[in-house]
């Protein structure tokens, strides 16, 4: 279990990097606390743990018009776009008792156990949140 904590923070603190790199490819629709991307960062985590032979899922905050999408793995809520709600850049905290900040959406959340039920649950943000818009520029298979 402490193998898989070590790598699932790395693959957190890689996964920001990567996607700090990747507003600045796209500044034009996100802002520089990363706000508007928790879906594709997500979804970009979730594929990379995937990878590593680890079995996330999707943690997806939702209110009326608005969300809020991260990652669970290993009893572990990892949220590398907590910036955008004035936390820590990447939160990896345990599930159990776990309370989202005062400062999310909702405090509801759903767990999804695919990028695929993600990719329906998608549709009321704009295209440039939707992490499907840019499933090319990385390697996403569903």
């Amino acid at each position: 279990m402490k193998d898989d904590l070590t790598k699932i923070h790395a693959l957190a603190v890689e996964t920001r990097q990567w996607a700090e790199r990747f507003r600045e490819q796209h500044k034009n629709h996100f802002q520089r606390n990363l706000q508007g991307m928790c879906a594709v960062t997500s979804a970009y985590l979730f594929k990379r743990l995937t990878d590593e032979g680890l079995y996330p899922k999707i943690g997806y905050a939702r209110a009326r018009f608005v969300g809020h999408v991260f990652v669970i793995c290993n009893g572990l809520v990892v949220d590398v776009t907590a910036s955008q709600y004035g936390k820590k850049k990447i939160i990896v905290s345990s599930l159990k008792g776990f309370k989202p900040p005062a400062s999310w959406p909702t405090k509801d959340y759903d767990v999804l156990d695919s990028l695929a039920e993600l990719e329906l649950e998608q549709s009321i943000w704009s295209p440039a949140q939707q992490f499907t818009t840019y499933k090319h520029e990385w390697d996403y298979n569903g």
